[in-house]
């Protein structure tokens, strides 16, 4: 990245490895051509932008970020250039270095930022990399080897929402014809997004919920009223739903000692609907 006229590329081409560069400067592309080096022109102008010949196994950039206007579009831009397991090697010159010799004279206009350890290894992280080796070299350079990170799919998190609305709607249409009555244990933002998101909402009564200071008070988008465990005496229901995972077990036993082992209860064991 910032290959210049193929001064690093000449020196890869000893090796049993395929090179590429990318320069932005024509004249500088069209030295680095003259010497049989594999150079295109191209610069990365937006994340999208895509880097003839990759998908790429490892990319260098030897002091070139800290020239750039924005590095996060830079990095986007490299990751998304960059085989699953790709790797890097980046270099910047040390701001540390600068501050702890009072080397005013290093700086200069075309270095738009300057890079400590910590705000380059954040930067680097923000941007789905993580970092394998960090050293300082020629005393005024830091040196970081990173490791493209696997992105989390939020296409799970989809199917689960598909997948349990789903099952949670068939459970109700089952209390539905059985013509019983289900209410919610747990006044927790579990419970307020299930209820917001699925039948559940619809269909429960109420929800129960031992803290004091969220009795009285309703959830919200389902607006269903919380309420304290003796309000079931008087307005009974035939199914309990707890949505408080952290506390199952022991909600599930208070139920069936205050209120009888004929409710039937259920709750959310990760993506599921479990009867307890």
């Amino acid at each position: 990245m910032g290959c210049g006229q193929g001064e690093f590329l000449k020196v890869l081409s000893e090796f049993p490895v395929e090179v590429h560069g990318i320069e932005h400067d024509p004249r500088l592309v069209e030295l680095a051509r003259a010497q049989g080096l594999g150079v295109a022109e191209g610069f990365t102008e937006s994340e999208d932008t895509l880097f003839p010949g990759g998908l790429y196994d490892v990319f260098l950039s030897f002091n070139f970020l800290e020239h750039q206007p924005d590095p996060n579009v830079m990095l986007q831009a490299i990751y998304r250039n960059l085989e699953d397991d790709g790797m890097g090697l980046i270099t910047v010159p040390s701001f540390e270095y600068i501050m702890d010799h009072s080397s005013y004279y290093e700086l200069i206009r075309d270095h738009i930022a300057y890079y400590t350890f910590d705000t380059l290894l954040s930067l680097l992280e923000r941007n789905g990399f993580q970092a394998e080796e960090c050293e300082v070299i020629n005393r005024d350079t830091l040196s970081v080897i990173v490791k493209k990170r696997p992105q989390m799919e939020a296409g799970n998190l989809l199917d689960c929402y598909v997948n349990l609305r789903r099952e949670m709607e068939t459970y109700m249409k089952y209390l539905e014809a059985w013509n019983k009555k289900v209410a919610v244990w747990g006044a927790s933002h579990q419970g307020f997004t299930l209820a917001a998101t699925t039948k559940l909402g619809q269909k429960a009564g109420y929800i129960i919920d031992s803290a004091p200071f969220k009795q009285g008070k309703f959830a919200p988008s389902s607006h269903l009223p919380i309420v304290a465990p003796e309000y079931f005496h008087d307005h009974p229901v035939d199914a309990i739903v707890i949505t408080a995972p952290g506390y199952t077990e022991e909600i599930a036993a208070s139920i069936r000692e205050r209120f009888g082992k004929d409710i039937e209860v259920r709750a959310m064991r990760s993506n599921h609907l479990e009867l307890i």
